[in-house]
């Protein structure tokens, strides 16, 4: 029913506006989430690397902990998962207006596309940046990444235009040479 009410929310430029926010703050609002679980060792205590003045693992850390997980289960997951319902729901009626931006830049074909780059940044905005922090298998974990987001985009060809197909294989192989050089 949530994506019902969504749907009925949207109507006029306003929605648009909305949908495109929220589509340009995800890989911040992603790292935001999962920056609870970047701790560093100080001495015989776990710090937050983005606040070293606060503890990690103690009761007000698990409190912030559930929060943060609420919140990644609401947006860097959940709206993958709203993209995907509403455009998989909306794609081929009359409310297609209401998720044109999630289907402008895809072919017909490819309309889930837009779940899929947003995973993409998920892992490359937020879970590369906190597994294994500072240590070879980060590197490693972006390497494989990168590189599976560059087949995936070479060999599938989602995009509507030629233009954003080739951005897009050159933004993944500038990702790719990035992690293969560190």
């Amino acid at each position: 029913w949530w994506a019902n009410m969504l749907v009925i929310l949207a109507s006029g430029p306003i929605w648009t506006v909305e949908t495109w926010l929220l589509l340009l703050l995800y890989p911040m609002m992603t790292r935001w989430s999962l920056r609870i679980f970047d701790c560093i060792r100080v001495l015989d205590q776990y710090h937050l690397r983005g606040d070293p003045s606060e503890l990690c693992y103690d009761e007000r850390w698990y409190s912030w902990m559930v929060l943060s997980l609420m919140g990644l289960l609401a947006y860097p997951l959940g709206m993958p998962l709203a993209a995907w319902v509403l455009s998989k729901r909306y794609r081929r009626t009359k409310r297609r207006a209401c998720v044109q931006l999630l289907l402008n830049s895809y072919t017909d074909e490819r309309w889930y596309f837009e779940s899929i780059d947003l995973m993409r940044k998920m892992m490359l905005a937020g879970v590369i940046v906190i597994a294994f922090p500072n240590t070879r298998v980060q590197l490693w974990l972006g390497l494989f990444g990168t590189t599976l987001c560059f087949i995936l985009f070479y060999k599938v060809e989602p995009y509507r235009y030629s233009l954003s197909q080739n951005v897009q294989i050159a933004a993944a192989a500038q990702l790719f040479f990035n992690y293969a050089a560190a």
